[in-house]
């Protein structure tokens, strides 16, 4: 708005001195913004406004779009000047002339606005006294076409009478032309659609603060291959932008039109180069540019560092600061307004200043190694004494180092990503994808330190039988770190190839898929791996019964599991196997049987059968580790050779190794309790006994006799067997500990020794 104004004064000052510059017709762009700030000035110092002009066709339309701009903003008066522009003579009899009047001024300011006719492209001079300015391009006969036309009466140029009288069947005749139109605009966004539209996105988003820059950036034309550094540029080339655009000319939107006839607008041209809109031709997806929207042109983007060179050190234009518009500059560009010009120079590729940031860079990156190396020290010796977790220095030096990477890394890619020191798109073109991938790395790398003093710590648990599921968890989080490493790699080899992201991302899908394919094997034991991290049917530790085969669970892994044998040997089993046969868990017991049977002879009395089966109930009920609700012990079956008391107990122990001793101690009592009572045990073989009658010999059984009730005997006979063994009160024993061999110790000190 304020700008009509100043290019208004402009054209007056341009025919005044247009002889004096006739040889520099060809910079006619920079002579007329030249022209155009010294005239705003001035008007502005007036605060005044400047009066119609009505000598050419050119100032009629822009005294008449800077009047009802102006009216509408903060002017409303004005709007009586911009009746000035119209022929509404033929209206003097009408009783409400000068609303109707006002009315069709209006009217006709809409009709211009939606025609988007540059002001520059209104002719300055006429040697006919009327002027076409748009003219409906719909069949029909020459007296009914539509036209806006300005005529000229008493050298005074207006908006002819016939024009007036058609604004409202013009407004339908626009509409109509434009219905065409929508088939190309379906994907292009509103805040493209036109010139005047990504100008003014490109104007709110780097006038908000902050900078919107994203968005600003979206308004310019990606290169046909952007490569891995167009992240970068982009941010870079917004700024650039914008500090040219605010010292170079007044950005009025109403002067940029919103259908233009072409496939480019230029804005402003200069003899280092021109700002131009240009039309998009083809959808581009990997860039996000559709046909049919305007961004600024791969030219304009091409010829900005020459603009920027020249206009970014100068004054921002005053009509522009009128407007409001206030420069913003990414942290590079004010480092670089910072530095004197010998700091600027250039010296083998790159400013002297740039190689003072490299450098700084490199002492910065020195510091942060060595913080996070300190961090992880500091963070985690704390944690692993008060969980009382084994500090192994060798952990604490990976991680450490791991930790100190990845702040040195991670503050190399902020610096790259903001481009802080204004490296050239050669550099950055490896740069940012290298640094971008090396954090991933580092990540990762973080990652797997993280798994590996984990499962550290669970092995070492595991020794002292506290199993638990971050054993089955563990193994696979580091195969998948050290895959996605890997798989980092490959990608930024491809990049840096010169494969575009898609092309990398489709070729790494495809070889997914073939891999996939030629190992679908493979990819079901992985997915198995989950299912049994998911499902839990075991757990590192356990003793499990698999397909035939007793081992102890050692290690899983993302193809197979790892079983130890009570050979020692190990068994390698794939995981989509064990999900398809069944696993005996012997280790989710909580109790463990034993069922067994003591085969007495035949001559052995009732009553010490009795005896013996409540002695060995007393038994269950003293040992520690039996299950005291839940024993039977009866005498269960009579054999041809034998009478069988069966023994069905449990045990409630830890781990097999309990289990074994205190199996062991309670058959010996048993066997010990047997002999007390002078009971003998049946061999599996038949006897022939022949009795002679009158035969009064007594059995062997009967050599030991009872001296009370059957129950009362073998109880108390059971209590002073077990408390003659373990004492008075028993002494309680714990898990079994396998401890170091008395005959090898303090071999491993040996080497000290001779050392």
């Amino acid at each position: 708005m304020r700008c009509l104004m100043v290019m208004l004064a402009l054209s007056l000052s341009l025919g005044a001195s247009c002889a004096a510059n006739a040889q520099q017709d060809a910079d006619a762009g920079v002579r007329g913004e030249s022209s155009d700030a010294g005239v705003n000035d001035d008007a502005a110092a007036d605060g005044g406004v400047p009066h119609v002009d009505l000598s050419t066709p050119r100032s009629a339309v822009r005294s008449f779009v800077f009047s009802m701009q102006r009216a509408a903003d903060d002017r409303p008066e004005l709007i009586d000047e911009a009746v000035h522009c119209l022929d509404v003579d033929w209206l003097a009899a009408e009783e409400d002339f000068e609303s109707r009047a006002r009315q069709l001024a209006a009217e006709l300011f809409d009709v211009l606005a939606n025609l988007d006719i540059p002001i520059e492209d209104v002719p300055d001079s006429s040697k006919k006294d009327s002027l076409t300015l748009w003219e409906s391009t719909s069949a029909g006969p020459a007296a009914e076409r539509l036209s806006v036309v300005l005529r000229r009466e008493k050298k005074q140029w207006k908006f002819s009478r016939e024009t007036l009288e058609q604004l409202g069947a013009i407004s339908t005749a626009i509409k109509g032309e434009r219905v065409e139109e929508k088939d190309d605009d379906l994907r292009v966004h509103k805040d493209l659609k036109s010139p005047r539209a990504t100008m003014k996105t490109f104007l709110e988003a780097m006038d908000a603060d902050p900078p919107d820059v994203d968005r600003a950036a979206d308004c310019l034309a990606p290169p046909e291959d952007p490569g891995p550094a167009w992240a970068v540029l982009r941010h870079d080339h917004a700024y650039r932008l914008y500090s040219v655009l605010l010292r170079v000319r007044a950005p009025v939107l109403s002067d940029i039109p919103e259908h233009p006839s072409g496939a480019r607008y230029t804005w402003f041209v200069h003899k280092g180069g021109r700002v131009v809109l240009r039309r998009t031709e083809e959808d581009n997806p990997e860039t996000g540019a559709w046909r049919g929207e305007w961004r600024f042109s791969r030219s304009t983007l091409a010829s900005l560092p020459d603009l920027y060179e020249e206009h970014a050190y100068g004054p921002i234009l005053p009509e522009v600061a009128e407007l409001g518009y206030a420069e913003h500059l990414s942290l590079g560009l004010r480092i670089e307004r910072a530095m004197p010009a010998a700091l600027r120079a250039d010296a083998f590729g790159l400013a002297i200043w740039q190689w003072l940031g490299v450098l700084c860079l490199t002492i910065l990156g020195v510091v942060l190694f060595g913080l996070g190396a300190f961090g992880a020290r500091l963070l985690y010796v704390p944690v692993a004494r008060a969980r009382k977790l084994e500090v192994d220095s060798e952990s604490i030096e990976r991680m450490s180092r791991a930790l100190g990477w990845l702040l040195l890394l991670y503050a190399l890619y902020r610096v790259v990503a903001a481009n802080t020191l204004l490296l050239p798109a050669g550099l950055l073109t490896f740069l940012y994808p290298f640094s971008r991938a090396m954090v991933l790395v580092a990540v990762a790398l973080v990652g797997l330190r993280v798994v590996q003093i984990a499962e550290k710590q669970t092995e070492d648990s595991n020794r002292h039988a506290s199993r638990q599921v971050a054993s089955l968890v563990l193994p696979l989080l580091e195969s998948f770190f050290r895959l996605a490493i890997g798989a980092i790699f490959i990608a930024f080899v491809l990049r840096l190839l010169g494969f575009s992201q898609t092309a990398v991302l489709g070729g790494l899908g495809l070889l997914g898929a073939a891999v996939g394919l030629a190992a679908h094997s493979s990819i079901a034991n992985v997915i198995a791996a989950i299912s049994i991290v998911y499902d839990r049917p075991f757990r590192v530790g356990d003793w499990v019964n698999l397909d035939g085969v007793d081992a102890t669970v050692e290690r899983l892994g993302l193809v197979s599991v790892r079983l130890r044998t009570f050979y020692n040997s190990v068994v390698v089993v794939p995981n989509s196997h064990i999900v398809t046969q069944p696993v005996d868990n012997y280790g989710e017991r909580r109790y463990r049987r034993l069922r067994c049977f003591l085969r007495l002879r035949y001559d052995t009395p009732a009553a010490k059968i009795e005896a013996l089966c409540e002695g060995l109930r007393e038994l269950v009920r003293l040992h520690q580790y039996t299950r005291k609700d839940y024993y039977h012990i009866y005498l269960n079956e009579l054999t041809p050779s034998s009478a069988d008391v069966m023994i069905y107990i449990f045990f409630d122990v830890p781990d097999w190794a309990t289990e074994l001793r205190e199996r062991h101690r309670f058959l010996i009592d048993a066997i010990a309790l047997v002999e007390d009572l002078g009971i003998q045990l049946a061999y599996p073989t038949q006897r022939l006994l022949v009795e002679r009658v009158g035969d009064t010999d007594v059995a062997e059984g009967d050599a030991i006799a009872l001296r009370g009730p059957p129950d009362r005997e073998g109880i108390g006979r059971a209590k002073r067997l077990f408390m003659g063994t373990y004492g008075d009160p028993p002494k309680a024993r714990g898990p079994v500990v396998i401890e170091q061999s008395p005959l090898t110790a303090g071999f491993e000190n040996d080497s000290e020794d001779e050392g």
